[in-house]
């Protein structure tokens, strides 16, 4: 199962007899929550570059095997 920082916002805990600070479980969870939602955003951005770099890289791959080809061709001629 996927957590997301809305299922850590709307968790809650049972109430019990000398258990937690109620106010403080809450501060917890929202402190969480908002740093767990900026890790999913960052790791969507990395995402993105990951995704535009490998694009970049089949690119200059393409031009390097046309290269190869130019220069086998060149060599083929001279000779």
């Amino acid at each position: 199962m996927k957590m997301t920082p809305l299922d850590i916002r709307q968790k809650r805990f049972e109430v019990s007899f000398r258990g937690y600070s109620k106010k403080e479980v809450e501060g917890f969870l929202e402190l969480t929550a908002s740093e767990f939602e900026e890790v999913v955003r960052e790791n969507i951005s990395l995402k993105e570059e990951l995704k535009r770099t490998q694009a970049r890289l089949e690119q200059h791959l393409e031009r390097e095997k046309a290269l190869q080809e130019t220069m086998v061709t060149a060599q083929r001629i001279s000779e």
